[in-house]
């Protein structure tokens, strides 16, 4: 007795796909983007902590970072009279009492945690650099983040004085009373918190590349 059977070869066998293997290939720039690059990376920095962090990764000369330095004992020259000698020495002089500080509770608290977020920032920069260690980035990011935080609040202030100056026209026609709005009273003290805690974000946001970790 004879047993035949068809086999069919093409439903045991599973067609094999082969495998492709992908080479992610380095992109190539032409010449005027190495050049755009090239410049970005030798560019000296004055108030952007941001481009620094981006283009930070290789270590700065002497003459840079000397540069670096003068700009550093400047932003600290001016935070320190703006945020602190201004606080902390301005008196207003009352009729049967004399001079007495012209501060109040927030400019001190402001002036404290100011000196906070720098301290902070500076901890976080010294962490980041033992795991990779960097050439003068941590003198250049402080200083580009002084004068970040210091040319904002620049900024923060012209702007009150554009806006008070127009309001003080339109609502009293005469220019010697274009700025009674923000000297006196109770608006002067809600407008002067106001800008205290712009002011801390604004230094708080310029420092904030400091933070991050270096990739």
């Amino acid at each position: 007795m004879t047993f035949s059977s068809t086999v069919d070869d093409e439903s045991f066998t599973k067609e094999v796909k082969p495998v492709e293997h992908t080479i992610n290939r380095p992109i190539e720039l032409n010449k005027h983007e190495n050049s755009y690059i090239f410049a970005k990376r030798n560019a000296f920095w004055i108030a952007n902590p941001q481009m620094l962090y981006i283009f930070g990764a290789l270590p700065k000369s002497n003459f840079y970072l000397l540069g670096q330095t003068l700009l550093l004992l400047i932003s600290i020259s001016a935070l320190f009279f703006t945020n602190f000698y201004a606080v902390f020495t301005y008196t207003e002089t009352v009729v049967g009492l004399g001079d007495i500080s012209g501060q109040t509770w927030v400019d001190r608290f402001s002036a404290l945690i100011t000196v906070f977020i720098i301290f902070r920032a500076n901890k976080h920069l010294k962490n980041n650099l033992k795991q990779k260690p960097i050439k003068g980035y941590q003198l250049t990011m402080l200083s580009n983040s002084m004068m970040k935080a210091l040319v904002n609040q620049l900024k923060l202030l012209l702007l009150i004085f554009i806006i008070s100056a127009a309001y003080g026209l339109l609502k009293y026609q005469e220019t010697s009373q274009m700025f009674s709005e923000i000297r006196d009273g109770s608006f002067a003290d809600n407008l002067g918190v106001l800008c205290y805690l712009i002011g801390l974000i604004i230094t708080y946001r310029a420092f904030r590349f400091c933070k991050k970790e270096l990739v």
